[in-house]
């Protein structure tokens, strides 16, 4: 009896305002290294990792399916030979912390190749999925729910249902790194010519999946987005981008809403794609575990209606170094929302009625850039928000 009054509690604390169908959660940028301290402006160490974990476990009983958007090892320099351990210690931790065994989908990060950063994802017959151990691939507890991983072992992007109960939304994960502008790294071998290749042949691939499925939800996650970084510079080469928004604007009809899922950034973040005739496609990130962007560390849960859109999302954070509590805050229909004038059924419609300026106060209003470290500066949403203008949303 006190167990299910217990787990009542629980729910009720992580239950948002506004109905909800199902829901996912969703985590990234863990950057593990063991003797990481634990302190802010820096990666995720045992301490930390062991507060996130526990938090993702309390978390994932009131969930349908969880994402984990990549970025397993620390930061480092140079390629650390003691990445192998921190792959298959990170994918063992996802693991045994998703106790009801919800279905759990890898996203691959820049900095998981066993190549080094922003390599290819197979590098001498081994990837970051040699490293999963008791997964299906980069899934776990996804049985007969892969719709075609024909390149997931070798590329690290594949396309499934999220859950038995449903065909009507479908994951499409995507390795943006194939798309992403590599920073100057001092051993590459991610040669130009490799790079175009790669990202024709999943830019392809990408319009096969869109035109054959449809479905009421498509949540396409990756772990770079497109759009500009907080420096104002371009993620994605540019003709990537446009190829990737030509394909949206080509069958988004094929699906009631197209939600991306990103991360990479650490932060709270909002983007949006302009379709050309005139609808809207967000993105919603998935803040950072590790502080080493000296963002609070969070992970959240996004809703989905009984029309299985997104309702809302709920980001759980700390701002302590030691322990992880429950702090949260919602995108809306709270007091201490990002939105809270928002009463709205889906978060699209209560984004629709607001431009990009008020979409930034709003942010930068509650420190929500910084998933509530009122030491992050939020200057760069009015540069990052959108992903492209409406005016250039007309591509062919």
């Amino acid at each position: 009896m006190f167990f299910r009054l217990h787990f009542f509690v629980l729910l009720l604390m992580i239950s948002p305002p506004i109905f909800s169908q199902m829901s996912f959660l969703a985590l990234s940028d863990i950057h593990f290294g063991v003797n990481n301290p634990a302190q802010d402006g820096k990666d995720t160490g045992p301490i930390l990792l062991k507060q996130a974990m526990t938090k993702m476990r309390d978390l994932a009983h009131a969930v349908d399916f969880i994402l984990f958007l990549g970025d397993i090892p620390t930061h480092s320099l140079f390629n650390d030979p003691q990445k192998p351990i921190y792959l298959r210690w990170i994918f063992h931790e996802l693991m045994i912390n998703d106790t009801d065994k919800n279905p759990l989908f890898y996203i691959p990060g820049n900095n998981d190749s066993l190549g080094g950063n922003y390599q290819p994802f197979l590098t001498k017959n081994q990837s970051p999925l040699t490293y999963a151990k008791g997964w299906d691939g980069a899934c776990a507890f996804c049985h007969g729910l892969l719709i075609d991983h024909s390149r997931m072992f070798t590329h690290g992007y594949y396309i499934s249902y999220v859950a038995p109960q449903t065909k009507e939304i479908i994951l499409i994960v995507l390795n943006a790194t194939e798309f992403t502008i590599k920073p100057f790294l001092p051993f590459s071998i991610f040669k130009s010519h490799q790079q175009d290749e790669a990202a024709a042949n999943q830019l392809q691939w990408l319009e096969q999946q869109l035109k054959k499925h449809h479905a009421q939800q498509l949540l396409i996650a990756m772990h770079e987005p497109p759009g500009l970084n907080y420096q104002g510079h371009s993620i994605w080469y540019p003709r990537y981008t446009k190829q990737f928004q030509s394909l949206l604007n080509s069958y988004h009809k094929n699906y009631q809403e197209i939600t991306l899922i990103f991360s990479h950034t650490h932060m709270e973040e909002l983007r949006a794609l302009y379709l050309s005739d005139r609808n809207t496609i967000y993105g919603l990130s998935v803040p950072g575990i590790s502080r080493a962007h000296h963002n609070f560390p969070g992970m959240k849960i996004v809703y989905l209606n009984k029309e299985l859109s997104v309702s809302n999302f709920t980001t759980y954070y700390t701002s302590q170094s030691r322990t992880w509590g429950t702090q949260s805050y919602q995108a809306m229909g709270a007091v201490d929302a990002i939105f809270p004038q928002c009463t709205h059924e889906n978060l699209v419609r209560c984004l629709s009625g607001m431009n990009t300026q008020q979409i930034c106060d709003a942010y930068a209003k509650g420190a929500f850039y910084g998933v509530k470290n009122p030491k992050v500066s939020n200057y760069s949403c009015l540069g990052t928000v959108n992903i492209n203008s409406p005016q250039s949303s007309v591509l062919r």
